[in-house]
C-alpha cells in the first residue's frame, strides 16, 4: 500500500506548490505547467504499467485472449472492440501492451481537458487519484475512457454545439454503455437547478427506482432491439449483479455527501461565476454534475448503470471542489478546504485498498516493456 501513499502524498505536495507558487508573470506559468506535466506523466505510466494488479486485470485477460476480431465482441461496445482488434489483429500486441495503450490514451484524454481549461490542474489530479483512477484506470477500463471522452462534451454543451455533443456523446457510449443515460442534459443545461427543483427531481428518481422504471425502460429498449448488438448490451445491464437496494438511495455515503454540499456548491460557486474569480472556466459544470447526480440515481435500480455510472459524477465532483477552492477568497478557508480535501481522498485510498487488497497489492510493473 505504500506506493499508492508515496504518489498521494506527492500529488499533494505539488497540487500545494502549484497553488503558492500563484505568480502572474511567465516565470509562474511556465513552473505551474512543468509541475503538471511531471504529475500527469508519473500518473500515465503508473496506470498504464501495471501488471497483474488491478480488480479486473485477469478477467480483461481473459477476454482480449478470447477475442478473434471485428466489431462484435458479444455484450462488449463497438468502440472497445474496434480498440481490441486493432492492438490484436493488426499490431500483434499481447494483453499487457494493449493494456498500457488503452490505459494511456484513456488519462491522457482526461488529463489533457484538465489542462486546457483549468489553471491550476494538479489539484485535479490530487482528487482524481483516489475518487476514479484507482477505480476506473485500474480495473474498469472501459469506463474510464468513457469517462475521458465524455469530459470533452461539457464544451459542448455549454457552447450549444449539438453535432459536436452528440459525436462525443457517441464515441463515449462506445466505450461503455453507462454513458447512454446523459444524452438529455444537453438540453437540461440551461434549467437553473434551485434546491427545490433538486429535490423534486431526487424525490421523482426514487419513486422511479421504487416502481422498478428504470427496468422496464431497458426491458422495453431490450425488446425493440432485438437480437442486435445494442439489444445484447440491454440485457447485459439487466442481469448483470444485484438490483440496489432502495432504501440505500438516500443513506448510502456519496450521496449523502452530494446532500450536504449542494447547499455550499450553489452559494460559493455561484460567487465564483459571478465574480469572474476563476479565468479559466468556459463552461458551467454545477448543472452538469448535478444532471449527472440526477440521471445516476433514476437508474440506481440497475446495478450496472448506477454503480459505474457513479464514475461520470464523481470525476465532475472533483471539478467542482476546484471551482469551490478558486472561489474562496480568504485564504485561512482555502487552506481548511484544501486540508479538507487531502484527508478525504488519505481515507478513501485507505477504504479502496483495504477492502480489495488482493487486488491493489502488491503493484507490479510490466518490466517488459523497457526491454
Amino acid at each position: 500500500m505504500t506506493i499508492y501513499l508515496i504518489v498521494y502524498c506527492l500529488l499533494f505536495l505539488f497540487a500545494l506548490l502549484e497553488r503558492l507558487d500563484d505568480r502572474g508573470e511567465a516565470s509562474g506559468v511556465l513552473l505551474r505547467k512543468n509541475f503538471y506535466f511531471i504529475c500527469a506523466v508519473g500518473l500515465v505510466f503508473f496506470g498504464a504499467l501495471r501488471y497483474e494488479t488491478g480488480f479486473d486485470y485477469f478477467s480483461y485477460e481473459n477476454i482480449y485472449q478470447w477475442f478473434s476480431g471485428g466489431l462484435s465482441a458479444g455484450r462488449f461496445e463497438p468502440g472497445f472492440a474496434a480498440f481490441m482488434h486493432v492492438c490484436k489483429n493488426i499490431f500483434g500486441l499481447s494483453y499487457p501492451y494493449f493494456l498500457f495503450f488503452l490505459t494511456a490514451s484513456s488519462l491522457l484524454i482526461k488529463f489533457s481537458f484538465f489542462y486546457k481549461y483549468f489553471k491550476y490542474p494538479v489539484f485535479l489530479l490530487l482528487m482524481y487519484f483516489p475518487a476514479v483512477f484507482l477505480y476506473a484506470d485500474f480495473g474498469q477500463i472501459r469506463q474510464g475512457m468513457a469517462v475521458g471522452i465524455f469530459l470533452w462534451a461539457i464544451p459542448a454543451i455549454k457552447n450549444r454545439k449539438l453535432f459536436r455533443f452528440l459525436i462525443i456523446w457517441l464515441a463515449a457510449c462506445s466505450f461503455h454503455y453507462s454513458a447512454l443515460i446523459f444524452f438529455p442534459i444537453y438540453w437540461f443545461y440551461k434549467i437553473k437547478v434551485t434546491p427545490k427543483i433538486f429535490w423534486a427531481g431526487l424525490i421523482f428518481c426514487f419513486l422511479f427506482n421504487a416502481v422498478s422504471g428504470a427496468k422496464v425502460i431497458f426491458y422495453a429498449a431490450m425488446k425493440i432491439m432485438g437480437s442486435s448488438g445494442l439489444g445484447e448490451i440491454m440485457e447485459y445491464a439487466l442481469g448483470y449483479g444485484e438490483s440496489a437496494n432502495p432504501l440505500s438511495f438516500f443513506l448510502e455515503i456519496n450521496t449523502l455527501l452530494v446532500l450536504c454540499l449542494i447547499p455550499l456548491y450553489q452559494k460559493v460557486y455561484a460567487n465564483t461565476i459571478k465574480n469572474g474569480t476563476e479565468k479559466h472556466l468556459e463552461f458551467s459544470g454545477y448543472n452538469v454534475y448535478i444532471l449527472m447526480f440526477l440521471l445516476i440515481k433514476m437508474f440506481d435500480s440497475i446495478f450496472v448503470i448506477g454503480y459505474r455510472g457513479a464514475y461520470f459524477y464523481k470525476m465532475m465532483e472533483g471539478i467542482l471542489f476546484y471551482y469551490l477552492l478558486s472561489g474562496l477568497k480568504e485564504r485561512e478557508l482555502k487552506a481548511l478546504l484544501f486540508l479538507a480535501v487531502f484527508l478525504y481522498g488519505l481515507a478513501r485510498l485507505f477504504f479502496i485498498i483495504q477492502k480489495q487488497q488482493w487486488a491493489y497489492v502488491p503493484y507490479r510493473i510490466f518490466s517488459d516493456f523497457f526491454i
